[in-house]
């Protein structure tokens, strides 16, 4: 009797615990959360990257789109500091978690990864940017000519001015 009494204050005592340690978290990425937001409007892009990116990574564990997103907004902060390797490391993250999130929310990060690696120079990477952009995304009018302007003038930085000339006609057409 005494064994089955304990067996089930055990039980309870367990799910009491379980119950504080997700309190806990979710009060862990509220604080991270709220710290991010100050941080980044105080003007300390790194800090929040980093805060913004703990959130993500916990959120990754029980929702991954949400995660996508905040990944997104790490890769943010990380831009705004001028820090464009994190950045593209999470806006990376964004688009691959982000697969089932809808276009419009996915898109912006897209166009982040593109103007990053333009940021430091890596034209081949920004083209493959672009191509997995087109890829999700199916832009028209002016938003395709902005695109293909884009990867002309990462064509021309490689010097592959056949492919550049390409992009820039289609870019006119378009």
């Amino acid at each position: 009797m005494w064994t089955l009494d304990f067996q089930i204050m055990k039980k309870y005592l367990v799910s009491i615990l379980l119950c504080l340690s997700f309190t806990s978290l979710a009060s862990s990425l509220e604080d991270n959360y709220n710290a991010a937001q100050a941080a980044y409007e105080k003007g300390d892009f790194n800090k929040a990257g980093d805060l913004f990116a703990k959130v993500a990574k916990e959120l990754e564990k029980s929702d991954k789109q949400q995660a996508a997103l905040f990944w997104g907004n790490a890769g943010i902060a990380k831009r705004d500091a001028k820090n464009y390797q994190d950045a593209i490391s999470f806006f990376e993250k964004t688009v691959n978690l982000g697969k089932k999130l809808p276009v419009d929310q996915v898109t912006p990060f897209y166009q982040e990864l593109v103007i990053n690696y333009g940021n430091l120079g890596q034209s081949a990477n920004q083209i493959d940017a672009i191509d997995r952009l087109l890829k999700k995304v199916n832009p028209k009018g002016n938003d395709l000519a902005l695109v293909e302007a884009s990867r002309g003038d990462a064509y021309r930085k490689l010097e592959l001015y056949a492919s550049a000339v390409s992009s820039y006609k289609k870019a006119l057409h378009k």
